[in-house]
């Protein structure tokens, strides 16, 4: 789509969208801290922070310049949030797939149509629609310029951690993903080669994980400002979650949950930010600074010491853990293009259900 062309379509869908949600983003690689943010800015009334329901970007390509209502949108949407609905907490967000009634919802776009889907959601014990709606993904990442175009003025903030925190994180719970420091320190950098791209723009907010812990009413009142929000402080601090995994119908997910939920509910501690000084061994230290160092002085995260061993020797003496974090990541582009029912199939087969 040329620029002319994207402008009208924007203007087109701001005009016929006024009284719907403004849809935002929140991104950034996993285990940054997108889990907690978005469980504080659930804290505020007018705010729905999703939690990783990646409808947007699944049906994006086959309905973005969707014009009137779509049954079959509706029917797609329905097994796909039945199946999600199934591995995620439903204190935590109960997304009605049973009870929702699509023949009700009013919508004239795809815009119109998340914004009534994510009406329908209950995120933290809120339900109904609300003024903003915060849409978590790490994935949404590498979609930047698609999601500018699905409604009008959506704003981005970035979540960045410390490598070496980050990939310490994965090490000690690897959860689905490989545990491998490596591995893991290979996608770091191929996130954030793609998010420097655009993080510099007026509709991206960086923050970083270290300073929302260290400066928590200081990086709140920017992202706040950044998302027109009103700053509630109280609000944030009664942020806590406990037993999120109880209500997950699908057993094998549980425990994914008790680990990725476990601490929300806990005091944010700043040693936590140099865990990796003592949790990573000097020379699994050594390999994520030849990675991800020269990336990360761009956010101030400084080397323990300098290096002379060149990337490329890096990706060659690593290649097959290099080759396998860059298909763990493209793979999404491929998934991207498939079709509808394929790509449902492919959800049931990867969830299990």
């Amino acid at each position: 789509m040329n620029s002319k062309k994207r402008e009208r379509s924007i203007e087109t869908i701001a005009g016929q969208n006024e009284d719907l949600s403004s849809l935002n983003y929140l991104i950034g690689i996993g285990r940054s801290g997108s889990t907690l943010l978005s469980t504080m800015l659930n804290a505020i009334p007018e705010v729905k922070a999703i939690p990783e329901i990646p409808i947007t970007v699944f049906f994006a390509k086959h309905y973005k310049t969707l014009n009137g209502k779509s049954i079959e949108l509706e029917k797609f949407a329905q097994i796909y949030l039945s199946i999600y609905q199934k591995v995620r907490p439903l204190d935590l967000v109960n997304l009605n797939s049973n009870s929702l009634n699509f023949e009700s919802l009013s919508y004239i776009n795809y815009h119109g149509f998340l914004s009534a889907v994510f009406e329908q959601f209950s995120v933290a014990e809120k339900s109904g629609k609300t003024k903003i709606v915060v849409d978590k993904n790490p994935y949404y990442s590498f979609h930047y310029k698609l999601l500018k175009t699905l409604s009008p003025n959506p704003k981005f903030v970035v979540l960045v951690r410390d490598y070496r925190a980050n990939v310490l994180s994965r090490k000690a719970k690897s959860l689905n993903k490989p545990s491998s420091v490596v591995y893991n320190a290979f996608r770091w950098r191929i996130f954030h080669r793609k998010l420097i791209r655009f993080q510099g723009n007026e509709d991206c907010l960086v923050t970083r994980y270290e300073d929302l812990v260290k400066k928590q009413e200081i990086e709140l009142r920017r992202i706040s400002n950044f998302l027109n929000i009103v700053f509630d402080k109280q609000a944030f601090q009664d942020r806590l979650i406990s037993g999120v995994s109880d209500s997950i119908e699908d057993q094998r997910t549980k425990e994914f949950a008790n680990v990725h939920f476990k601490g929300l509910a806990e005091p944010v501690y700043e040693d936590r930010i140099h865990a990796w000084k003592t949790g990573l061994t000097d020379k699994e230290i050594k390999i994520s600074e030849q990675i991800c160092g020269k990336i990360g002085l761009l956010y101030g995260y400084d080397l323990t010491k300098k290096y002379r061993n060149l990337y490329v020797w890096i990706v060659l003496r690593y290649f097959w853990f290099y080759m396998r974090a860059m298909y763990s990541i493209y793979k999404e582009y491929l998934i991207y293009y498939m079709p509808i029912k394929l790509k449902l199939k492919r959800l049931q087969k990867v969830t299990g259900l």
